[in-house]
């Protein structure tokens, strides 16, 4: 009896927080001239953008931006046509900010840094890198 008494509680507090919570809803911005979605936004409700994404023509999402208050906020992920990462980043309150770092294309799940870049509200700050292919340097700017 107890045990049930307890489930009928457990099950009723879920069903309420599974309807009391807000979900985003995706919604596509623009597509390209295969009918393939190019840009989408996720929405909640009251029509705060959670992320938005842009696409390849073939369907394979290019890049993903968090945003927070109307403005990209969080990590930035840019991806290649083949589906690997080519860019990591974040934005803070819409400006770039803290380090970007670009690979190079690797088909076999190994990234190569092809660059680190950093940023403070949007302008470049510190020490940036670059790599060629084989792991030489390539440049280094103060």
């Amino acid at each position: 009896m107890k045990v049930s008494v307890f489930a009928h509680i457990f099950a009723s507090c879920m069903l309420y927080c599974a309807c009391s919570f807000e979900r985003a809803e995706e919604q596509v911005i623009a597509e390209h001239a295969n009918g393939v979605k190019k840009t989408s936004v996720w929405v909640y409700p009251d029509g705060d953008i959670l992320k938005r994404n842009e696409w390849y023509n073939d369907g394979i999402k290019e890049l993903e931006i968090p945003y927070k208050d109307g403005v990209p906020h969080g990590e930035f992920k840019r991806w290649t046509g083949f589906g690997d990462v080519a860019m990591i980043g974040y934005y803070k309150k819409g400006l770039r900010d803290g380090k970007w770092t670009s690979y190079y294309v690797e088909r076999l799940n190994s990234r190569k840094k092809e660059a680190e870049r950093f940023y403070k509200e949007d302008h470049p700050v510190g020490d940036w890198e670059g790599w060629h292919y084989d792991g030489s340097k390539a440049f280094e700017e103060h």
